[in-house]
């Protein structure tokens, strides 16, 4: 991105006048002090009002309340999985402290937390790839 807001970007375009740059600053505010732009900013957030989207021509909320939704659709059932698995381990653990099953899925919960997820990520997507293609094709002919 390039350095200064969206209107600054327009000051390059010999096409838009200097007049409609700065009503256009003083619609937004622009032309107010930082810390009012920020008391503004903040009152309008708390009215769910995140602006108007330039780029896309609609309001912010109307972008990426899809993305929140799609997002939400990851986040909340990979918690949920997450914490039916840790607390369980969790407990186990407390419970069998320094035995080998405590000690196993200590080392693993340090290799989980060690190694970047996009990582273990990639292992897990080959490893199930390579384990449904060695898989031999079931056949419908009797042996002879």
């Amino acid at each position: 991105m390039a350095p200064g807001d969206y209107l600054t970007q327009l000051e390059l375009d010999p096409k838009i006048t200097p007049e409609t740059i700065a009503r256009l600053r003083a619609q937004f505010g622009l032309d107010r002090p930082v810390y009012e732009q920020y008391l503004l900013w903040m009152n309008n957030l708390l009215h769910l009002n995140l602006g108007y989207s330039f780029a896309f021509q609609a309001p912010v909320l109307e972008v990426i309340w899809p993305r929140v939704v799609n997002s939400m659709v990851i986040v909340i059932p990979s918690t949920l999985l997450l914490y039916l698995v840790a607390i369980p381990i969790g407990v186990y653990g407390a419970v069998r402290q320094y035995s080998l099953g405590d000690r196993v899925l200590s080392f693993m919960a340090y290799v989980g937390l060690s190694v970047p997820s996009f990582f273990l990520a990639l292992i897990a997507s080959t490893s199930s790839s390579r384990s449904s293609s060695t898989q031999a094709p079931s056949s419908s002919r009797s042996p002879a």
